[in-house]
């Protein structure tokens, strides 16, 4: 069935791991399709099949930083690896599906504020996938 891929990864900030999505930044020369494409292989091994969205600039802190980012629904197949982690990252990866986000969001885990909203999303309509 589908699942969502969820990363727990350590945050120094918070000297704890943080439950959310893979992320990064795109670097020189690169597209965000390329971008999207590099973090999603170097974090969790998987390829992209297709982007199904790309939001608009998103902000979790305007209180303190003018940092912006967008969430990109993606579709990947493959296989779990860490293979292509740099090795400062540590990443885990979990592939969930509905009732183990409903664990999640029920646990005492910290929960990345951008991710949080979709996780409950997915959670209330016990779906993960699209609508058609």
């Amino acid at each position: 069935g589908k699942r969502l891929v969820v990363t727990k990864e350590f945050r120094v900030p918070i000297w704890d791991y943080e439950y959310g999505f893979p992320a990064g930044l795109i670097d020189d020369g690169e597209d965000m399709k390329q971008a999207v494409t590099r973090e999603l292989k170097e974090e969790t091994g998987l390829e992209l099949v297709g982007i199904r969205h790309v939001s608009t600039p998103v902000f979790s802190s305007a209180g303190l930083t003018d940092e912006s980012c967008h969430m990109v629904l993606v579709e990947a197949k493959g296989e779990v690896s860490d293979e292509w982690l740099d090795h400062t990252e540590d990443i885990e990866v979990l592939l969930l599906d509905v009732e183990g986000i409903r664990n999640l969001l029920a646990s005492n885990k910290k929960i990345a504020a951008k991710a949080w909203g979709l996780l409950y999303h997915y959670a209330q309509t016990g779906r993960i996938e699209n609508e058609e």
